[in-house]
C-alpha cells in the first residue's frame, strides 16, 4: 500500500530519519498467521455430514427407545464415565452413547443372523458409503461366497475397526436430527428414567452415585446454553416468547428439565429446553412435558 501524500511530503523534508519500510499499511505475517489459525479453527468447529441412510438410522433409536430395557446395552450400571454424564452435562452425551450402541448392537446382529440376505448388494454398497466416509474396507471375498454362507460375516468382522470409526461419524449425524426432536427427547428421558428407576440394582456403582435421585448441578457450562437456545431459536418452547432480548428485554431464559430430576430424569444435555419464568414455574416440577411448538419455514 503506498504511503499518504503528507507522509512522503514529511520524508522528503526531513531526508535523516528513517523511511517507512515498503510494507507499511499491510499487516504483520504473524497476523496472517493468526488470522489462518482461526479460520482452521472456525472450520474444525462444523463437521462435514453425508447423512448416508441416517433416516433409517435414526428410526431405529426412535423405535428402540419405547423400550427402557435396552439401556441394559450401555452397561451404566458400573461404568463410572456414563453415570458422570447423568449427573452433570458431557458434550459427549449419553444420547450420543445410546446412539452408537443401538446401531452397532442391531447391525451386528443382523449381519450374524442375515449373512446370505446382505451377500450379494450389501458389499458394494458398503463399499461405496464407506468411500465417501473416507474410510477403508478389505475387499469382499465374492468367490467365496457360493461356498460359505457366513462369508459376509466373517468380513464384517474382519473390518470391524472401519465399523466403528463408521459408526461413530452416523452417531454425530444422527444425534443432529434427533435432538431438534423435544418430543423424541422426552420419550428418551422417560425411558430413561424409568430404566434408572426400576432397573438398577441397589448394589450398582450407578446406584451409590445417583443415591436417591439426581441433583441440580451448580451452574451449567456455558456450551449447552448456547446450544439450547439457539436449537429452540431463543423462544420459549412452549408460549413462543421471544427470550433473545432483541424485542423485550424484560425476559428471563430458564433452562428447563424436559423430564423433572425428582420423576428421574438427568442432567444429560437431551433432557433440557428454553422455557420463559412465567411457563417454567408453571411447569414445575410435576410432570414432564416437551414443547411441540415449532415455526415452519414458511407459511402454507
Amino acid at each position: 500500500m503506498e504511503l499518504d501524500k503528507h507522509s512522503r511530503d514529511a520524508g522528503d523534508r526531513q531526508p535523516h530519519r528513517r523511511q517507512q519500510p515498503v510494507n507499511a499499511g499491510y499487516a504483520p505475517i504473524s497476523d496472517y498467521i493468526s488470522e489462518r489459525k482461526a479460520t482452521l479453527i472456525m472450520l474444525d468447529a462444523y463437521r462435514d455430514f453425508l447423512f448416508q441412510d441416517i433416516y433409517e438410522f435414526a428410526s431405529l433409536v426412535e423405535g428402540c427407545v419405547v423400550d427402557p430395557l435396552t439401556f441394559i446395552e450401555l452397561g451404566i450400571e458400573d461404568d463410572t464415565s456414563l453415570i458422570e454424564r447423568l449427573l452433570k452435562p458431557h458434550k459427549l452425551t449419553l444420547l450420543h452413547e445410546y446412539i452408537f450402541t443401538m446401531i452397532r448392537v442391531w447391525q451386528s446382529q443382523d449381519y450374524r443372523n442375515n449373512p446370505d440376505y446382505y451377500m450379494d448388494a450389501a458389499p458394494e454398497r458398503l463399499r461405496q458409503i464407506f468411500e465417501e466416509y473416507r474410510l477403508p474396507l478389505t475387499v469382499f471375498p465374492a468367490d467365496e461366497a457360493h461356498e460359505d454362507s457366513y462369508v459376509f460375516y466373517k468380513w464384517f468382522q474382519e473390518n470391524q475397526e472401519s465399523f466403528f470409526q463408521y459408526w461413530e461419524q452416523v452417531t454425530d449425524e444422527v444425534f443432529h436430527i434427533v435432538f431438534a426432536n423435544r418430543r423424541f427427547l422426552q420419550r428418551f428421558g422417560l425411558s430413561l428414567a424409568e430404566y434408572l428407576t426400576s432397573e438398577l440394582s441397589d448394589g450398582s456403582e450407578a446406584r451409590k452415585m445417583i443415591g436417591r435421585r439426581i441433583c441440580r448441578p451448580g451452574r451449567y457450562p456455558m456450551w449447552l446454553k448456547t446450544a439450547v437456545f439457539h436449537r429452540d431459536h431463543g423462544r420459549c418452547v412452549f408460549c413462543m416468547c421471544d427470550l433473545s432480548g432483541l424485542i423485550s428485554t424484560d425476559r428471563r431464559v430458564h433452562l428447563d428439565h424436559i423430564v423433572p430430576l425428582n420423576r428421574g430424569g438427568s442432567n444429560d444435555p437431551s433432557n433440557f429446553q428454553l422455557l420463559c419464568e412465567a411457563c417454567n414455574l408453571e411447569k414445575s416440577d410435576r410432570s414432564s412435558r416437551a414443547g411441540r411448538l415449532y415455526i415452519p419455514w414458511w407459511g402454507y
